[in-house]
């Protein structure tokens, strides 16, 4: 997905260790255990993994071919965020597992098991486990560009390594550019992706009739063992993507399916006070001997004799007061709930009383929520994000750290799209963003996609971010800035206020709109723009000058001055822009600022909006 270098190690583990990633490149080499708790919504169109400050994203197709061969424990040592992605498949990595081999513990292996049918549905996904004796799986794949396929396997480690392993990742060619927008596939090409056009015509050779249906097998695989094992069932899948399987896998362990061992080593107080606020003499418990996460706990309160409260109750017959054997067990319960959540306590997450936090939302350490706001299930926020009063936070919304969000926001409201159906889609925002009172940011139209505001940006009063707009780093908006759905603004932009970005406007970065600006066509990158409609008037020279710190920004005096002659050709000198651009790379040195801004102009597709210059004869 990020295009990392990395190199990656697979090495033998203990029996009943599972699958655990090892990031070498961080201090400690921390481990990421596989496992359903340490899911997390990382990067689209994957699956990914967190514990604590550690992430391993991409992890399928690695866990598939563990999975597939009947690998129930190793260690994944790797020096980057993700495995590698070789040639699209996992045919790589079971080729050489293959050759190291594997052998056997002294240890039952275990599996999901259902006695009656148990099944997941959203729309028209589903998932379904029937009970049987060895792992079985059928999917139904459908796409308006492809014909649909439907495959059943058996899969044992001969049929995965020889029918599931060699099929490859794909996707369509319209997907690409906001694939890229979002940042990732960096490491994809034409050589690891196959690549479907608006004909359903494929980049190259398939190696199977029906690969893709194959690869989402593949995929499915690799997600179920999120839960440690893999089922001994006949899997149903219709039209499942990761998202939906990792919601599949979570249901499972809600109902009983992924049972863990209690946790035997003892909690001490020391590090219950790390969790709980109560200190001596209120905290009821001194010790947790056991627990099963999101479920239960055992724990000890050591009362002696000559305790102060059996004095009068009662004396010579000590007898613990009913009401302080309550207390004991809500504390254990809170304990239990806050280790979960991320081992806060209510004091240090400083949620106002009269705000309604949903069960299923998740708070890092130092959250704030102020009076009367709303968080929505399936939330997450991030560590030190700071949440005003009369905030609205709906479902499917995650949120960066350090984040400041002020009175009256609705963020993740869903779509106005008349076409959007309820089905579940995201807001997603970064770190230490500014949103001022009453921004409104809308979840995407479509399945599974998202609303994105990237890192570092402020958008001040009454800011509107409709449907499937991309927002990237370091950008300004003033007051009542509105961005139709599909606008995509790229980084460092200023957008002036009361400006309004028609659908599918792009804004390329360093550009500025003056405020008022009526914008329906694209602003090309280091570009001032201004009007109603808006025009290019100039280049952005302040702007770019005047940029927050960041090496980007940063432009040398060459690349000012060969932008400023660029500029000049195209929008001054009266030559029909395709021309123009014809023009520039044949009279000006080449330099990456440049070719940006030509690249821009030529993939815009609602066009350039710019005046021609006055003219009079030359006599």
């Amino acid at each position: 997905m990020l295009g990392e270098p990395v190199t990656l190690t697979l090495k033998p583990a203990p029996a009943d260790s599972g699958i655990v990633f090892r990031r070498v490149d961080m201090a400690g080499a921390p481990e990421v255990k596989v496992c359903q708790e340490n899911w997390a919504d990382i990067l689209p169109r994957c699956t990914s993994l967190r514990n604590g400050d550690t992430t391993v994203s991409s992890v399928e197709h690695i866990l598939s071919a563990l999975g597939g061969l009947g690998v129930d424990n190793a260690t994944v040592e790797l020096d980057a965020s993700e495995p590698p992605g070789l040639e699209g498949s996992a045919a790589p990595y079971v080729k050489n597992i293959q050759a190291v081999g594997l052998v056997s513990q002294d240890a039952p292996r275990k599996f999901i098991e259902v006695t009656e049918p148990f099944a997941l549905s959203a729309g028209d996904k589903q998932l379904v486990l029937l009970p049987a004796d060895a792992l079985e799986v059928t999917f139904v794949y459908a796409h308006p560009q492809t014909k649909p396929q439907t495959a059943t396997f058996k899969i044992t480690p001969e049929s995965y390594a020889s029918d599931i392993a060699p099929a490859r990742s794909f996707c369509f060619k319209d997907e690409i550019e906001a694939l890229q927008a979002l940042g990732i596939g960096k490491g994809a090409s034409y050589d690891n992706v196959v690549v479907i056009n608006a004909a359903g015509e494929s980049s190259t050779s398939l190696r199977f009739e029906d690969e893709f249906v194959r690869h989402k097998i593949l995929d499915l695989i690799g997600d179920l063992y999120l839960a440690g094992h893999l089922p001994k069932a006949h899997v149903l899948a219709m039209r499942t993507g990761h998202m939906f399987h990792a919601e599949f896998v979570r249901a499972l362990d809600e109902a009983g399916h992924l049972q863990q061992a209690p946790v035997q080593k003892p909690i001490e107080v020391m590090d219950i006070y790390e969790v709980l606020p109560h200190r001596h003499p209120m905290c009821m418990v001194d010790r947790v001997i056991e627990y099963e996460s999101k479920k239960r706990a055992v724990g000890i309160k050591n009362v002696t004799y000559n305790e102060p409260i059996f004095e009068g109750h009662f004396p010579t017959r000590p007898v613990m007061p009913g009401v302080l054997q309550i207390e004991a067990l809500a504390q254990l319960a809170a304990w239990l709930v806050l280790r979960d959540i991320g081992g806060t306590s209510v004091l240090e997450t400083n949620i106002h009383p009269t705000a309604i936090i949903s069960p299923k939302a998740t708070l890092d350490e130092g959250v704030k929520i102020g009076p009367y706001s709303l968080v929505g299930e399936d939330v997450h926020i991030g560590r030190g994000t700071v949440i005003g009063p009369h905030v609205q936070i709906e479902k499917w919304t995650t949120i960066g750290e350090e984040c400041k969000i002020y009175f009256g926001a609705t963020i993740g409201n869903e779509s106005k799209d008349l076409k959007y159906g309820g089905w579940r889609s995201y807001v997603k925002i970064g770190n230490r963003n500014i949103l001022r009172e009453y921004v409104s940011i809308s979840r995407s139209s479509f399945e599974e996609e998202a609303t994105i505001v990237g890192d570092n940006n402020l958008l001040m009063n009454w800011v509107n971010l409709a449907h499937d707009t991309i927002v990237g780093n370091r950008i300004i908006m003033a007051n009542f800035v509105s961005l139709a759905g599909h606008v995509v603004i790229e980084d460092d932009v200023r957008l002036g206020a009361h400006a309004a970005l028609h659908q599918y406007v792009r804004v390329g970065k360093m550009a500025m709109a003056g405020g008022f600006s009526k914008i329906v066509q694209d602003i090309p990158p280091f570009a001032l723009s201004a009007g109603q409609p808006a025009r290019v008037r100039t280049l952005n020279r302040i702007g770019i000058r005047t940029s927050r710190i960041n090496p980007l920004s940063q432009l040398t005096p060459e690349a000012l001055a060969a932008l400023k002659k660029a500029f000049r050709i195209l929008f001054r000198s009266g030559v029909p822009l395709k021309h123009a651009v014809a023009r520039v790379r044949e009279t000006l040195e080449p330099t990456p600022e440049v070719e940006y801004l030509l690249k821009f102009i030529e993939t815009s597709k609602r066009g350039i909006g710019f005046s021609q210059p006055n003219r009079t004869p030359s006599g």
